[in-house]
């Protein structure tokens, strides 16, 4: 992941590989992990924004039925239910098995459990990404089996892969 960082000038591109590395490197689709989501808050706007999510099959079909383009899921800072923004705002991981958790607004609640069960994901996890103490942002894993399924050695390793994307 650092190679990846360092050997990218292009943004875009690195946020890309980004969130395809967790599952390709790390061999996490075999694990049952599907989605990998980036969000960055924009401190102009107060909000957090989507960047980049995995080109998995799981991802494309999310993207096909979404009621709102990836693009402009944007959450406000002021969502304070959205377990996004509690991420941001405690700098702790969160766990949900229901995206109205971390899609509402601008999905209505109807919406976002629509698209997961199209999708098929079972459980979603959310973690800071953490820079310098300040949390910049987060990632979601998004997955087939619930968290009980999430072995201490797959925690460490997203804790380090959050840590890297920080920096």
């Amino acid at each position: 992941l650092e190679k990846i960082i360092l050997d990218t000038l292009d943004f875009n591109q690195a946020v890309q590989q980004i969130v395809d590395s967790v599952l390709t490197e790390l061999g996490y689709l075999k694990l049952g992990y599907r989605i990998v989501v980036l969000a960055l808050i924009d401190g102009q706007s107060q909000s957090l924004k989507r960047i980049s999510i995995s080109q998995t099959e799981e991802a494309k079909k999310a993207l096909k039925v979404t009621p709102v383009p990836f693009q402009e899921i944007i959450i406000p800072l002021s969502a304070t239910d959205n377990y996004c923004i509690k991420a941001v705002t405690e700098s702790t991981p969160f766990v949900t098995h229901d995206w109205k958790d971390i899609l509402v607004p601008p999905y209505t609640e109807d919406n976002a459990r629509i698209v997961q069960k199209i999708v098929g994901i079972k459980t979603s996890m959310v973690y800071p990404v953490v820079y310098h103490g300040k949390t910049q942002g987060i990632i979601i894993f998004s997955m087939t089996k619930d968290e009980k399924q999430v072995s201490d050695k797959e925690k460490d390793l997203i804790r380090g892969f959050t840590d890297v994307v920080g920096i």
